[in-house]
């Protein structure tokens, strides 16, 4: 498979990086940095997202040049001067990919460095520790070409297990899942809970954190006219009016052989591109 970050010198390509951190004291920041190339230039995108427990959840983004990750080894670092934010990312667990669509020439494949992180971030005088994940999206056609239904992408941790989620109806229902770096089939997949056949495995979500509930797409989009006119009036109805819900949710692992429920935390997400 090509490196999903190699990106041609000319014409369209965009490269999205997701991070995210769940902190000691119960904080939760995710981060979004992007760029996108459209008729000779770039654009890039950062958007945080940060929840504080004493505060709640407060939302902040920006269109003009920053860094994007970066990645060496098993680390992987994010510094932003203008948020005023530092973070490092440390894999505990090995890579994942996939090649999520393929249609003719394009292609959108998904790497996750880091399906489960010990993460450091420094804001401002404070440093926070505690744990995360890290994934990379690259494609050279416009994502809104593919005629996406529904998604809902996942990941959580509960002790020494973990696991990765992402579902997508296109033009059929398709499923990538791990538990403990082992893709698992059959797996029955919902906002709420999660079951694994193979070990036996049941994920509750209690969804009791909504990180996010809005078009967000259609919010982007509004910003990225100022960059590129008429850029709206390019994407398809459906793709603009998606909803998006996120959630952090504290989860209740039940595993067949094993006594009592264990406890963790996920991120978790839901993307409907056919709202009612």
């Amino acid at each position: 498979m090509k490196n999903i970050t190699d990106r041609p010198s000319k014409g369209f390509w965009i490269t999205k990086w997701f991070l995210d951190f769940i902190g000691e004291d119960g904080s939760i920041l995710i981060v979004y940095a992007a760029e996108l190339a459209w008729r000779g230039g770039v654009i890039p995108y950062t958007n945080l997202l940060w929840y504080r427990p004493d505060s709640g959840v407060s939302k902040r983004y920006r269109f003009t040049r920053g860094r994007l990750p970066e990645r060496e080894g098993t680390h992987i670092t994010w510094t932003d001067k203008r948020f005023k934010i530092a973070g490092v990312w440390e894999a505990v667990a090995d890579p994942l990919n996939a090649r999520l669509y393929e249609s003719g020439n394009q292609v959108l494949d998904w790497q996750c460095w880091q399906p489960r992180s010990k993460v450091s971030l420094i804001t401002g005088d404070a440093t926070l520790e505690g744990e995360g994940y890290a994934e990379v999206i690259s494609t050279t056609f416009s994502t809104w070409e593919i005629p996406l239904r529904e998604l809902r992408w996942g990941h959580m941790f509960s002790g020494d297990d973990w696991a990765v989620w992402i579902e997508l109806r296109v033009n059929k229902q398709s499923q990538w899942i791990w538990w403990n770096g082992e893709k698992k089939d059959g797996c029955l997949l919902s906002d709420t809970e999660l079951f694994f056949p193979d070990p036996g495995v049941t994920l509750k979500l209690d969804g009791g954190l909504i990180l996010e509930k809005e078009q967000k797409v259609n919010r982007v989009a509004g910003r990225l006219v100022g960059f590129i006119p008429g850029f709206s009036k390019i994407l398809p109805k459906a793709f603009l009016m998606a909803h998006q819900t996120m959630w952090a949710s504290r989860i209740q692992l039940a595993m067949e052989g094993r006594e009592g429920l264990s406890g963790g935390r996920a991120i978790h997400e839901f993307l409907n591109a056919n709202p009612k």
